[in-house]
């Protein structure tokens, strides 16, 4: 059985009723809404302002403080840890420090100074006795004073790495020069120029220095810009040697 609808007058008497509470209650359940976001904001933005905390959990070693503390950037020691390969926490006392009164003994500027750390940290594997120091002697012994040392491990920081050694390859790649009548004053200049040119194996650096001599251009000014050449280009240069 059907109801009968109520009467039109009635249904225009209650509209506006309906209008006023959907004009009310709406401004209302947005402000529940934003309340709900912004309360859960606040308390984000209040853990985050917490002294002392940061808004992930602090790793940070004892080494990358105290490098923060001498001005390395975030950007910086980013790069450090990466190129660390293991956690960085070299020993504070025994090789970032020493290193770092060392390097400024020698007259690298702070910026110098960041250039090493940044390219090759695994100068701090190392203690100075054991790396940085005979490195540098062995340098002056060649003829290079302070600046060119200074300006030598600049330009190829991985001179003061763990990576390389005196024994088996500075001295070696020394000896190979000098066979072909190389002085220390060439030697000193050369690597002065071209410091990578000690990350050739003996075996290419002693090919290349062979082809050199045949083409006539073994100590011209561009021989350093020649031994910089790719294999493939090097030997597409000198195909007729």
């Amino acid at each position: 059985m059907c109801r009968h609808p109520p009467p039109n007058g009635l249904l225009l008497q209650l509209l506006p009723l309906s209008l006023v509470a959907v004009a009310v209650l709406r401004p209302c359940r947005t402000c529940l809404a934003i309340g709900r976001w912004s309360g859960a904001g606040e308390k984000s933005a209040a853990k985050s302002l917490v002294p002392g905390r940061s808004s992930s959990p602090s790793s940070h070693t004892r080494a990358e403080d105290y490098l923060s503390s001498q001005g390395f950037s975030d950007d910086e020691l980013s790069k450090i840890k990466a190129r660390y390969k293991i956690k960085f926490d070299p020993d504070l006392e025994k090789t970032i420090k020493p290193f770092l009164r060392w390097f400024s003994q020698l007259g690298l500027t702070d910026s110098q100074v960041h250039k090493i750390v940044v390219a090759c940290p695994s100068v701090f594997r190392t203690g100075l006795k054991e790396n940085g120091t005979p490195v540098v002697r062995w340098s002056k012994e060649l003829g290079m004073d302070d600046s060119q040392v200074a300006k030598t491990v600049t330009a190829f920081p991985r001179l003061m790495g763990d990576v390389y050694n005196l024994g088996g390859n500075f001295k070696p790649k020394v000896k190979a020069l000098r066979r072909y009548a190389f002085t220390d004053q060439d030697i000193v200049k050369v690597l002065l120029t071209f410091p990578a040119l000690l990350t050739l194996s003996k075996d290419r650096l002693a090919q290349r220095l062979s082809v050199l001599q045949a083409s006539g251009v073994l100590k011209d000014n561009l021989s350093c810009d020649f031994m910089k050449l790719t294999n493939a280009k090097f030997a597409a240069r000198f195909k007729s040697a």
